[in-house]
């Protein structure tokens, strides 16, 4: 009696391989010898029925008798096990701490004082740009690169001629 064929049926070689086989790789095939009490062994019943596949249902959800039953079936022992305190414990939602606020909500009511809110005359003199004239005027005026009167006639100090001095060495 030999080998048993539903569990080990031997790989064939791909026919990529024997394309490309030559007479020498032939030669180098190693001849595979096999023990007299393997060619002679019995598998038993539980290890034929292992070596058969898995059957999977296809889908998620197993057939059910009625429609009121869970979509996977449940064992009798979870069915009937009670939980530990611990385990209730550990299963209750965190809290929140006692200082906290939630998020305000993105629309609120305007007070009403925001909305009846009187401007002063200096905040509104302050919301007014500083009135400067246009580039396109100031940068093709020749006259503002002129050197101020006062700014000709101004005279430095002693102090700071000294300084405007350079160092000798």
């Amino acid at each position: 009696m030999g080998r048993d064929p539903p569990l080990c049926p031997p790989q064939p070689l791909g026919p990529q391989f024997l394309s490309r086989c030559t007479n020498s790789c032939t030669a180098l095939l190693v001849e595979t010898k096999i023990v007299a009490s393997a060619l002679h062994a019995v598998a038993t019943p539980r290890i034929v029925d292992l070596a058969c596949p898995k059957i999977k249902i296809e889908g998620l959800c197993y057939p059910r008798e009625r429609t009121d039953m869970p979509i996977r079936p449940i064992t009798q022992a979870a069915l009937l096990n009670v939980p530990s305190p611990r385990t209730v414990s550990l299963a209750k939602a965190k809290t929140l701490h006692q200082d906290y606020l939630p998020d305000r909500d993105p629309y609120w009511p305007v007070s009403y004082a925001a909305a009846h809110s009187k401007i002063s005359p200096r905040i509104e003199e302050l919301a007014n740009p500083s009135a400067r004239t246009p580039m396109h005027i100031v940068y093709y005026d020749p006259s503002v690169f002129n050197v101020k009167p006062a700014a000709l006639k101004a005279q430095c100090s002693p102090r700071v001629q000294e300084l405007a001095e350079p160092l000798t060495r």
